[in-house]
Parts: structure tokens; C-alpha cells; sequence
């Protein structure tokens, strides 16, 4: 097993910008029973973008 350096990683940030299609949030929404239709420009409600945004390997 590897040693880690926690500080390492301080100070460090990603960041990257993808859409969703208004389908696929309201697909989503409607799979989840979720009690508000999404609307174009809204953003995703919290977690959902582990959904639609998978980590790359």
C-alpha cells in the first residue's frame, strides 16, 4: 500500500462544464418521483451530477 500525503491534495481544485438536456432531467425526475419538473436553465439538484457526470477512470 502507498503512503498518501493528505497535503497533497490541499489547495486543489477541478472543475469542468457539461450540459444536460431538458429530457434527461425530466426522465431523471420522473424515475426519482421527484415533486418538481426541471425547467431549462435549472440547475441539477444535489448528487444528480454523480448521475450524469461519472468520474473518468
Amino acid at each position: 500500500m502507498n503512503d498518501v500525503n493528505i497535503q497533497d491534495w490541499v489547495g486543489r481544485t477541478e472543475q469542468n462544464t457539461e450540459l444536460v438536456s431538458l429530457r434527461q432531467s425530466v426522465g431523471m425526475s420522473a424515475m426519482l418521483d421527484y415533486e418538481l419538473t426541471p425547467q431549462a436553465g435549472d440547475p441539477l439538484p444535489p448528487g444528480w451530477h454523480w448521475i450524469f457526470f461519472p468520474r473518468d477512470g
